[in-house]
């Protein structure tokens, strides 16, 4: 029986490495993740789309807090919508509003809302993320993976969360896909920037507002912005 060389026996085992990374990868997102269907996926893209509409909507006129808290409320979870009037909503004589810029804080990313926007389902959990490439301009942003969590609060799909770095089992799904084509497991290269700007409206960074009749009063924890 002819015997391999320790080269060849190397490079089976690389081989065999990779096949099994790939395989592991594909088990992980069946069990864990699945693609939103067709019917699904529409209904995804409406209901990020319409929140993103909410949000530019409060830039429109001031208004009470009461009426900015019953437009958010239908699509954002609690916990989201606080960080994100904090961060946005300015008082000003006539009422409370935010303002565009080219940079906001917790705002839905620029979605094509295309075969390029992924649409996945974890449990009762949904992301919606797309690699978002930008043109040349008076303003610099950097390539990368873009997304929203959204979760189920009292019976309605809400966006809780704004990533700009693809949380881990997503990432495992990316480099499965990427392995399946090339017969090789690589890292994905996301965005690290700020982690929580994308380009809309201005980003109030190292400075508190404090709203007051009875609503969200920020205090030390918001020092720094975390999602």
């Amino acid at each position: 029986m002819e015997k391999k060389s320790k080269g060849e026996k190397i490079k089976m085992m690389k081989k065999f490495k990779k096949l099994t990374a790939v395989l592991i990868s594909a088990i992980f997102c069946i069990i864990f993740i699945e693609p939103a269907t067709a019917l699904d996926k529409d209904g995804i893209f409406e209901r990020v789309e319409t929140s993103f509409n909410k949000q530019v909507s409060l830039s429109e006129k001031p208004r009470e807090m009461n009426e900015i808290d019953a437009i958010l409320n239908t699509h954002f979870t609690e916990s989201f919508k606080k960080k994100f009037v904090l961060e946005n909503v300015i008082e000003t004589d006539e009422g409370f509003q935010t303002f565009g810029s080219d940079f906001a804080s917790y705002y839905i990313p620029n979605f094509s809302y295309t075969d390029k926007t992924e649409a996945v389902k974890k449990g009762e959990t949904v992301y919606l993320y797309e690699y978002i490439t930008y043109e040349e301009g008076p303003v610099y942003f950097e390539d990368g993976y873009q997304g929203v969590k959204l979760v189920t609060e009292n019976g309605d799909l809400k966006v809780d969360d704004i990533f700009f770095t693809l949380p881990k089992e997503l990432e495992m799904r990316e480099n499965g896909k990427e392995a399946s084509s090339t017969e090789e497991v690589q890292e994905l290269e996301t965005a690290e920037g700020e982690g929580v700007s994308s380009p809309l409206s201005v980003s109030y960074r190292n400075k508190l507002y404090i709203i007051f009749k009875g609503y969200f009063l920020d205090d030390s924890r918001y020092l720094s912005n975390i999602i």
